[in-house]
């Protein structure tokens, strides 16, 4: 039926493979593989002959594993990866042979990846043999199979290779043997592995600390008592992380933990207590209420909006009678309180506060009339429009006449924590810039690319998804927007991790937290 195959036309020749496949005539395998280690030279007949072959010769697989050990390398090739496509366990054990023998890096690869794909366990040992491998490719791959078997004999391996990642020579780059450990390893479901994790909170290399971190919340409470241990130590970047990351994993019980912290007297860190105050927002715990309602007299305004965005959801009562008792007083601190309501949107405060009294209305208006902010502007007087108040058409009238003043200067603020951009939304409130947010790099990313015309870049440091290292070399990279000046706010104290982001392209370093002219101050700098 082969014989004449080249002479005949596309139609027939196609013809004729159907027939083959259709029928199912295993007898045509020979001439067939003939064939494919002699191409007819015309692409549309050599796929679908190929694709013929394939689906004929796993109905052989006696052939089909003897020709996984021919010499001839275009077929064992061929062979190797219809095995993996059709996942057939009875081509393993000569699978495992070619593993035996003198082969090239290209053939090692495929056979392990066909017996990634068929996952008998017979196939474990190589695996194990190949954790490390030159080629990096192999070794994670089979990293990752590590890990999907969950062989514990391997642990010390995988441990090894993510403190390897933070040596001298590697702590600046995450390898894909770094990232691959840190996912096999996350597949074990022990204590032990948490612990690691824990101890790893702060990774010199911020891509796997980034992937630890999104281990330790799916970790659940189950590291809940590792992260407490940490606030036992010195290390305040530390502690903020497991602050974060408590507040991320939302489970109410975190908050006996945050509140043991802030009941120390001897914690005076701004950047940590932030970093509670957002997370008891997560967490909805009555000791964090109360936390957060003793908060209410922070002197730095980022703190105090972190705390006013917590209470915003769960604002009782006594919560309310505390906030106007505050602002009634008519001191620095009242005014704070009123910016901090305005600039986080937070309506549910404001409804009960502006129904409360026509003082504190009006004093609520006179704020919002301050922000300069066409997006708090028009969001109150949705949110007044929905009141039952006899002043909501006047208020609302005061709003519309209002005319906002902006300049011609765009400004990307990249951050995490909502306290945090509405602080930089509130940069714009008081200087007229545009202030533009977004809530990690990959966000930010799309937005930069989608329009071009900012004039700087703020981002933190740490953030999920993307963190701003990795933002920042993205930036880099692109010709239309390698210019842009960028600025890093961190809370980090450790050098390593200063060099990694001002090796990537950063302009220039903050610190948390920061005064509103201290920002404006140094963001000028670079707009001239």
């Amino acid at each position: 039926m082969l014989k004449d195959f080249r002479e005949l036309d596309f139609i027939n020749k196609i013809g004729v493979l159907n027939d083959i496949q259709s029928n199912k005539k295993i007898e045509y395998i020979s001439q067939l593989f003939d064939l494919y280690n002699n191409p007819t030279g015309d692409d549309s007949i050599d796929n679908i002959l190929e694709e013929t072959l394939r689906n004929v010769v796993i109905l052989n697989v006696e052939e089909l594993t003897k020709r996984i050990k021919t010499e001839n390398e275009k077929e064992k090739i061929f062979c190797i990866k219809t095995a993996s496509r059709f996942k057939i366990i009875d081509a393993v054990p000569e699978l495992l042979s070619v593993l035996d023998g003198e082969i090239k890096d290209k053939i090692r690869y495929e056979v392990l990846c066909a017996l990634s794909e068929i996952k008998d366990e017979r196939a474990l040992e190589v695996f194990r043999k190949h954790i490390g491998y030159k080629d990096k490719i192999i070794s994670t791959l089979s990293i990752g199979m590590i890990g999907y078997f969950k062989d514990e004999e391997s642990m010390v391996k995988l441990n090894g290779i993510i403190n390897d990642g933070e040596s001298e020579e590697n702590y600046k780059n995450c390898s894909v043997e770094t990232a691959g450990a840190i996912e096999a390893l996350a597949s074990f479901d022990t204590n032990n592995v948490i612990m690691f994790f824990v101890k790893k909170i702060h990774h010199k290399n911020p891509t796997a600390r980034r992937i630890i971190h999104e281990k330790i919340t799916e970790k659940g409470v189950n590291s809940f008592p590792y992260l407490k241990k940490i606030f036992l130590g010195n290390n305040v970047d530390n502690k903020i992380m497991a602050a974060n990351l408590i507040g991320r994993i939302g489970d109410k019980s975190g908050g006996d933990i945050l509140f043991s912290v802030l009941d120390n007297k001897d914690e005076k860190d701004t950047n940590l207590r932030y970093a509670i105050y957002e997370s008891f927002g997560m967490l909805r715990s009555m000791k964090g209420l109360i936390c957060l309602s003793d908060a209410l007299v922070e002197k730095e305004f980022l703190v105090l909006l972190a705390v006013i965005l917590s209470l915003e959801p769960q604002a009782n009562k006594n919560i309310i009678n505390r906030i106007i008792e505050l602002i009634l007083k008519g001191d620095e601190q009242s005014v704070n309180l009123l910016k901090a309501i305005i600039h986080t949107k937070a309506g549910n405060i404001f409804k009960q506060v502006y129904l409360n009294s026509e003082q504190l209305a009006d004093k609520l208006i006179a704020q919002i009339l301050e922000s300069n902010d066409d997006q708090i502007i028009n969001d109150f007087k949705d949110i007044i429009n929905s009141f039952e108040s006899d002043r909501k058409e006047e208020d609302i009238k005061k709003l519309s006449d209002i005319s906002v003043v902006n300049s011609e200067i765009n400004i990307l603020a990249v951050d995490d924590s909502k306290a945090m951009l509405m602080f930089y939304r509130n940069l714009g409130s008081e200087t007229g810039f545009n202030v533009i947010t977004a809530e990690h790099g990959a966000a930010a990313l799309e937005i930069i690319k989608e329009n071009n015309n900012f004039n700087l870049v703020i981002t933190d440091m740490n953030m999920p998804i993307m963190d701003g290292t990795e933002l920042t070399r993205n930036i880099r990279k692109d010709e239309l927007l390698k210019n842009i000046p960028i600025i890093m706010a961190t809370t980090e104290s450790e050098k390593s991790q200063i060099n990694i982001a001002k090796d990537s392209g950063v302009n220039h370093f903050i610190k948390k937290p920061f005064t509103i002219s201290f920002l404006f101050e140094t963001v000028t700098k670079y707009l001239a």
